[in-house]
């Protein structure tokens, strides 16, 4: 938490230059319990090294499950990242549709739901549900779930419910790049929407190849 500190200091006086890295640290700052001990650090030699440490483990964030529904409990999206009964998933989603769509706007967007934390954001007409570990740094789903949502926005251009229930394998495919295994695979959203991009245009290719041997021009 000292290097955090410390470096907060820094960013300060480097002024706009700094912008970014003051979040990064403001947001550690807030999170110094999940700072680890000073003993762990040792073998680094330049507080830019052990921040850079720290930062990577904040980011090892793991998921269990996330779901996207409407207001009216309609659920448009959902991934398991760890083992569940389909009675076990229904009562997830029932439950926590129930407790999320009552609570206010102004309410906390973390809960507490069984063994595990729930993250919530809302979006226009849909409400993203993350569930991660107890231990797990809930800011840093928040930030998974609008980069998820950053993504979206993107590819589809003011991306609303629709684009969702008409193109949700497109919506599944960008989580696949963006979170695997329940663990952060990639945080740049131009590698994401690349590999997006190289799988619509081979879905072309095979379709277009396919009209053609229907056709019998190959």
């Amino acid at each position: 938490y000292g290097c955090t500190r410390h470096f907060l200091k820094k960013s300060r006086r480097g002024g706009k230059k700094c912008n970014k890295v003051q979040s990064f640290l403001h947001l550690l700052s807030l999170l110094k319990r999940h700072c680890l001990p000073d003993l762990m650090l040792m073998k680094y030699k330049n507080t830019c090294e052990r921040f850079c440490f720290l930062h990577q483990r904040c980011l090892e964030t793991m998921w269990q499950y996330i779901f996207l529904f409407s207001r009216q409990g309609k659920v448009r999206l959902q991934k398991w990242y760890n083992t569940y009964t389909q009675k076990e998933k229904k009562k997830i989603m029932r439950d926590l549709l129930t407790i999320i769509l009552a609570r206010k706007p102004k309410m906390c967007s973390f809960l507490e739901y069984k063994d595990s934390k729930v993250c919530y954001k809302r979006y226009a007409s849909l409400y993203f549900v993350v569930g991660i570990e107890p231990t797990d740094n809930e800011l840093i789903a928040l930030e998974c779930i609008h980069r998820y949502v950053e993504l979206l926005d993107k590819y589809f251009g003011n991306v609303c419910e629709l684009d969702i229930i008409f193109n949700f394998e497109k919506a599944y495919y960008m989580l696949d790049e963006l979170i695997l295994g329940g663990e952060i695979q990639e945080t740049s959203k131009k590698k994401v929407l690349s590999a997006i991009q190289a799988q619509d245009s081979l879905q072309e290719d095979s379709e277009i190849k396919q009209a053609l041997e229907e056709m019998g021009l190959l």
